[in-house]
């Protein structure tokens, strides 16, 4: 008895993905006394903006004494005074903390 033939398809070729720019998944900021240091909590993770896929390897770290940091990069500096006014306006809008006086 003949055994039937089967076609099998080729798998296609697909073009690498390039995961060129990066989605900021998680920013936790956290500074434990008023005055004290604060460090930044950071997961980016790769996407490309061409084909809309998310890589699955995220990038984890921390950054640690971001206010001393601020003090030679005025990039972070600026970031960080417009976070605080953000949230502050924000937190005074809503009616969860008083202006300051």
């Amino acid at each position: 008895m003949d055994m039937p033939t089967l076609t099998i398809p080729q798998p296609e070729a697909r073009p690498a993905v390039v995961f060129s720019q990066y989605w900021m998944d998680t920013l936790v900021i956290r500074s434990p006394a008023p005055g004290g240091e604060a460090s930044a909590h950071v997961t980016l993770v790769p996407y490309s903006p061409v084909t809309g896929e998310i890589a699955m390897n995220s990038v984890n770290f921390t950054m640690d004494n971001l206010f001393k940091l601020a003090e030679t990069d005025p990039v972070l500096a600026t970031a960080l005074g417009t976070v605080m006014t953000v949230v502050q306006t924000y937190a005074i809008a809503q009616g969860l903390v008083s202006a300051p006086a």
